[in-house]
């Protein structure tokens, strides 16, 4: 798997992400986010009697738990720690974006 810098447009592998400026982590992995997550109130259908938005492909998510699934070991746990305060200020639960593979394997 690649991750791109949002700017400029440049791909890198995990090993790659690991010598990056944390600068650079941080711009990967909220890029690498934000394209596959989305706050639910964006699409998910909302429902006030079943207790608040139902998510048909998956979640919520929790962006702590997503973050070190997808870039532990690779980014220092400090910087995926305030990655993940920064995005639960926006957001506590997240639902699956465009670019979600629950989202793609549901289009096919």
């Amino acid at each position: 798997m690649t991750y791109t810098h949002p700017s400029p447009k440049k791909e890198f592998s995990l090993a790659e992400l690991r010598g990056l400026p944390q600068e650079d982590q941080r711009a990967i992995a909220l890029f690498w986010f934000r394209q596959r997550y989305e706050d639910p109130a964006e699409n998910m259908p909302y429902q006030s009697a079943e207790g608040g938005y139902i998510y048909p492909l998956g979640g919520p998510y929790d962006a702590s738990e997503v973050l070190h699934a997808e870039f532990g070991g690779a980014v220092s746990e400090d910087l995926l720690a305030a990655l993940a305060a920064e995005l639960n200020e926006e957001c506590v639960d997240w639902a699956p974006g465009a670019q979600h593979p629950d989202v793609l394997n549901a289009q096919d």
